[in-house]
């Protein structure tokens, strides 16, 4: 069994800030253990090359199967999470704002989603995942995500905004900063600082910090 975060290639530490690789083998004869998921400020890609992932909020009692491979924005929610027997996960986190980049689409539609991945980046990713499932070790699976994250990002033309870099301050340390400030060295007025922030983010910038915080 592993579970290990690992960093990325130089050409990738613009847009990843690591990987998660998590691989569980369980005897089907015993009860799979729960794992209980706090509300998280990550935005990410997951691939599932083998298993499947149940999520059931613990709020709603909502329960649904994930898609193998994942879209998510910020959780706001906590969930338990339910394994298969043989469960293979390798989850791309994202730095603030990255993931806008590359889908220049508002993150505040993907809060609380498993989104299909297919659906929103392209069928290349059913390729991928098919070929992690093929991988003889997980830095063979982490190359092949990273050929596959360089060419999404060859196709990005949007630089960073300030914005993502206050962000990231954010992100290390919620309970620092003034809201005015954040927005000051975002170069924009209160008002625009709020509603870019819950573009590029998710949520606004007090419902992100409160997150972090968990």
């Amino acid at each position: 069994m592993i579970y290990q975060y690992i960093a990325p290639s130089p050409a990738l530490r613009e847009f990843v800030r690591d990987y998660l690789v998590a691989h569980f083998v369980f005897d089907k004869k015993q009860d799979i253990p729960v794992k209980s998921y706090s509300p998280k400020p990550e935005q990410t890609i997951t691939f599932l090359p083998k298993g499947n992932l149940t999520v059931s909020n613990t709020l709603t009692g909502e329960t649904r199967v994930a898609p193998v491979i994942s879209t998510c924005g910020k959780q706001t929610s906590r969930y338990n999470f339910y394994l298969s027997s043989e469960y293979l996960m390798l989850r791309v986190h994202f730095h603030p704002g990255a993931l806008f980049r590359l889908l220049r689409v508002p993150l505040s539609e993907f809060t609380d989603c498993w989104f299909d991945a297919a659906s929103v980046i392209g069928n290349e990713t059913k390729e991928v995942n098919e070929r992690l499932a093929h991988c003889l070790g997980y830095a063979q699976m982490i190359a092949v995500v990273e050929d596959f994250l360089l060419n999404q990002i060859k196709k990005v033309k949007a630089d960073t905004h300030p914005l993502d870099k206050v962000a990231s301050c954010l992100f290390a340390n919620p309970s620092r900063f003034s809201l005015n400030w954040l927005a000051k060295q975002s170069c924009l007025c209160p008002r625009q600082f709020d509603r870019k922030f819950t573009e590029r983010m998710g949520a606004g910038p007090k419902l992100y910090s409160r997150v972090v915080r968990f």
